[in-house]
């Protein structure tokens, strides 16, 4: 692959996907309002940014086969963060350096749409190198830097597993950091640039302790409410998928002493958490799936998703989520607007946003198809605990004050995004009901119950 006669192109990436896309929206279990692959498979967001004013989504994607295969970069935009419109692939590895377009991340560089991405290739000696394109059309076409790759190796002393760059301004210059390992330990590398073409070695970020994992992926860095926070997806970690280290970065030494971290997600589909910095405030999306799951949407050629923005918040050091404003611009029919949990009955439908508010810190809500259970969100004893058959049911502890408690969920024909107490504890999963009827009741201490039908955000067929 290796070869400057690669197999791979743009124009080739989205002739599939005008061939197949059509087909994958009629499919039963394709998302309403969720940012999905066209067809083909996705796994990580990438390029998180805004430009000309849209937001930019980009995503690892292999429009060839509902698998994970040589990887793409996939491209949505939006004006208002709740409506999107698919845009033509914005790279394919089809230079001499790249088997495949590995992760990476984005920015506005003076009104250039420029991404910063891993070229990943297995044949050679040193496989990950980091790459920068740039658009100078609002995103529709990009052009690969002639100083490709712009880190050419990773640190003396880090391994070859050397990937996901995450950018961003400080002060007068640009600082990216790298996820790596160095003795057997999960790391972050950090340069600095002045023109994002030429990069130095600042030093390493921060660094497991020995029990934060053996190789840290998709780092993303972000200051949230005044704390510092870089968010990781920590591989050899035993039970942890993607957690947020709370510390102190301080830019002329570039280091960050973590003070502490937290789970970002307890669902068992959430992986790859990157953020978006949105003037006075950060937002988040996340691959909403996992590795070594079955994906039922394979048979209809397509699999994966991302999750749904989120805007992100620190308090008394505990990181919350909570769906942006914007998003009730999907909202349609009232489904259920009641004091008694009895009017969920008439929530029959595949996709629709859930408010349950309760007058004490207990309760229950349970998801349901024509089988059973799909997954069950209990309250109780200052905790929130989440369950699913045939998943180890996991809990997170309700510190921060609330009057009384609430559920908030997000249901999109084959996911659930649950949103506990302002966000503090947070469950995202794939689920696939049989009958394409996500079901609900609640139980508890019930002050009002409100639902409403959550329309398609998408145009029909992608550019």
């Amino acid at each position: 692959m290796s070869n400057p006669e690669t197999r791979f192109s743009i124009e080739r990436a989205n002739a599939e996907i005008r061939a197949c896309a059509a087909a994958v929206r009629r499919t039963p279990y394709a998302l309403r309002y969720h940012i999905a692959p066209p067809c083909g498979w996705m796994n990580d967001p990438n390029g998180l940014c805004r430009s000309g004013g849209r937001y930019h989504v980009f995503y690892q994607h292999y429009p060839y086969a509902p698998q994970w295969g040589p990887m793409h970069w996939g491209h949505a935009s939006s004006a208002d963060l709740a409506h999107w419109r698919h845009e033509p692939v914005a790279l394919a590895p089809d230079q001499p350096y790249e088997a495949g377009c590995f992760s990476g991340s984005g920015a506005d560089d003076s009104g250039v749409l420029t991404l910063v991405y891993t070229a990943h290739d297995d044949a050679r000696a040193i496989k990950e190198t980091q790459c920068v394109a740039r658009s100078f059309d609002g995103g529709r076409t990009f052009v690969k830097s002639a100083n490709n790759p712009v880190i050419p190796a990773p640190p003396e002393g880090c391994e070859t597993d050397f990937r996901d760059p995450k950018i961003w301004r400080e002060g007068d210059r640009w600082l990216l950091v790298v996820g790596t390992a160095r003795g057997g330990r999960g790391c972050a590398a950090l340069y600095e640039s002045a023109d994002i073409e030429h990069w130095q070695f600042k030093g390493i970020l921060c660094e497991s302790d020995g029990g934060l994992g053996s190789m840290w992926e998709c780092p993303s860095f972000c200051r949230v409410d005044g704390q510092d926070l870089l968010l990781i997806s920590p591989i050899g970690m035993e039970g942890h998928k993607n957690i947020a280290l709370f510390g102190a970065f301080d830019p002329e030494t570039g280091r960050m002493a973590v003070d502490h971290w937290q789970e970002i997600d307890l669902g068992g589909d959430f992986y790859a958490a990157q953020v978006l910095d949105d003037g006075g405030r950060t937002l988040m999306f996340g691959w909403m799936d996992m590795w070594n799951r079955e994906h039922p949407t394979e048979a209809d050629g397509w699999a994966g998703a991302l999750t749904i923005p989120r805007e992100l918040s620190v308090r008394e050091g505990r990181l919350l989520q909570n769906p942006p404003r914007e998003l009730e611009a999907l909202r349609g029919e009232t489904l259920a607007d009641s004091a008694d949990s009895a009017a969920l009955r008439d929530v029959q439908s595949d996709g629709y946003e859930l408010r349950v508010e309760l007058d004490a810190p207990e309760g229950a809500l349970v998801f349901s198809d024509a089988r059973g259970e799909l997954l069950r969100v209990e309250l109780r004893d200052g905790e929130a605990a989440f369950a699913m058959p045939g998943r180890p049911a996991v809990c997170a502890p309700l510190a921060l004050p609330f009057d009384g408690a609430e559920i908030r969920a997000f249901i999109d024909r084959c996911s659930i995004e649950c949103f506990v107490n302002g966000g503090e504890a947070c469950y995202t999963c794939r689920v696939y009901p049989q009958d394409h009827i996500v079901a609900c009741a609640a139980s508890g201490p019930v002050r009002r119950v409100r639902a409403w039908a959550l329309g398609d955000a998408f145009e029909e067929a992608p550019c």
